[in-house]
């Protein structure tokens, strides 16, 4: 809080904070802001995925089982979301386990391979 309110730390990256210490107790979540405020430093220059890895860093050394259950539950959060796009397009949205989305991209991007040396004009997948 102190260094949200001394301007080293934005509402945004506060959030990010938040989240990755949101399934330990209140004296766990404690102990990781005093030992991530501990040098007031910590987040000069640092983007946004470097402080989650020290906030899930830090979670992870004060409490692993919960910390490791959390990734284990996230599988449940997977789903699939269609948004429509403009010229008749429309944006396909897959949250899942990484393995998965891998393997899932592999495959389309195969495909599209495919596709284009027989012919089909559509551009390159984006990687």
């Amino acid at each position: 809080m102190a260094a949200l309110e001394a301007g080293q730390l934005n509402e945004w990256r506060a959030t990010l904070l938040v989240k990755e210490t949101a399934g330990l107790t209140a004296e766990d979540r404690t102990a990781v802001d005093a030992e991530l405020a501990a040098d007031t430093g910590t987040f000069d220059g640092a983007g946004d995925r470097r402080i989650v890895a020290a906030a899930r860093a830090a979670a992870y050394r004060r409490d692993p089982r919960t910390v490791t259950q959390r990734a284990s539950h996230a599988a449940a959060d997977r789903h699939v979301s269609l948004r429509p796009a403009p010229d008749t397009m429309c944006y396909l949205t897959v949250l899942l386990p990484v393995d998965q989305g891998v393997a899932i991209y592999a495959a389309l991007t195969r495909h599209a391979d495919t596709l284009r040396n027989a012919g089909d004009p559509a551009p390159a997948a984006n990687s």
